[in-house]
């Protein structure tokens, strides 16, 4: 008996000791991986703000064929989540949600798992380029109460070789598509623009007429002596394809002070966010620009708002062979 007693006391001892040890384990576990991929920013952002894209590249999608997946409403960005179903233990039962993303540099997700769905816990990928290269820096951070904090503390060990392996798969499908990707004709930037003060003619002008207003409304600048400080531009107030017209101004940049007669006028266009295409070449490409890049903003979720602005830095007074034109759109947003 004498023996059985010292058993007890020795394992309430260590219980007392474990749980002591328990009350100053941290709260919060933070894991973080990183890898560089071979590929555009826009390229790997994409697989991973897209969650349909998972499914080529995240460990755990593929750790039981027979899971359960259910997309919500949304799929790409921010509000876009899955649900999924497992018996497999280790996968379990819970909803992942993208709860921020700035393109190409920031995507923040939440992770609720069953069985209550309150708990969260929370990753991040932050993405940078340099040189044509991505750096993907994937972090997670959770709470944990009373024992789980045991949970915590193994969390690195635990969750940090499925990290690794996501990146690792990240890297190869990223690169791939890469290099699979047609080199496209145009650049595109995001870019923070610093605004500018422009003369110009503005006036609602018919698309047939269009070549010929431009044509106009530079002579009437040149006579009028405006003093650019910078190439031509184009702003398109609006462009209706249902009226065939466009409420628009050719224009000079000029300095801030400029001061000119009617019909010319001074305006601004504010400093903004925005996205900005570049070509070379004739302007028959125009089209396929203004559609490249709207398909990029929505890509990207960003709504284009305000006047669309083309800034022709080569052209016609430049040179006689039209493959040296040099375009660019912008398209601005808030």
């Amino acid at each position: 008996m004498k023996i059985l007693k010292k058993l007890l006391y020795v394992f309430l001892g260590l219980l007392a000791v474990f749980f002591i040890i328990t009350l100053f384990l941290p709260k919060h576990a933070h894991i973080e991986r990183s890898t560089t991929i071979d590929a555009p920013t826009g390229v790997v952002f994409n697989e991973v703000n897209d969650l349909k894209q998972w499914k080529s590249w995240s460990p755990w999608l593929s750790m039981d064929p027979d899971m359960s997946l259910e997309y919500g409403s949304t799929t790409s960005g921010k509000g876009a989540s899955y649900s999924w179903e497992s018996q497999d233990p280790n996968v379990g039962t819970g909803k992942m949600t993208i709860s921020e993303s700035t393109p190409n540099s920031f995507i923040k997700t939440v992770m609720n798992f069953a069985p209550d769905m309150e708990d969260e816990m929370y990753a991040t990928l932050k993405f940078s380029e340099d040189n044509g290269k991505t750096k993907v820096v994937w972090d997670f951070d959770g709470d944990f109460k009373g024992m789980g904090k045991w949970f915590g503390i193994m969390m690195d060990k635990m969750l940090g070789p499925q990290y690794e392996a996501g990146l690792a798969s990240l890297k190869t499908h990223a690169e791939k598509l890469a290099k699979e990707a047609p080199k496209s004709p145009f650049t595109i930037t995001l870019i923070d623009y610093p605004g500018e003060t422009f003369a110009g003619i503005r006036q609602v002008v018919s698309f047939d007429d269009m070549d010929k207003a431009f044509q106009n409304a530079y002579q009437t600048l040149g006579k009028a002596k405006v003093s650019p400080i910078g190439p031509a531009a184009g702003i398109f107030y609006t462009y209706d394809e249902t009226k065939k017209e466009s409420d628009m101004a050719p224009a000079f940049p000029v300095a801030a002070d400029s001061k000119y007669a009617a019909p010319i006028r001074v305006f601004n266009l504010p400093a903004r966010k925005g996205a900005r295409l570049e070509f070379m070449g004739n302007y028959d490409q125009s089209y396929n620009a203004h559609t490249a890049l709207a398909k990029y903003m929505e890509e990207k979720g960003l709504a284009q708002s305000g006047a669309v602005m083309e800034r022709y830095l080569v052209g016609p007074n430049d040179t006689q062979n039209p493959d040296e034109y040099k375009t660019q759109i912008f398209y601005f947003y808030d």
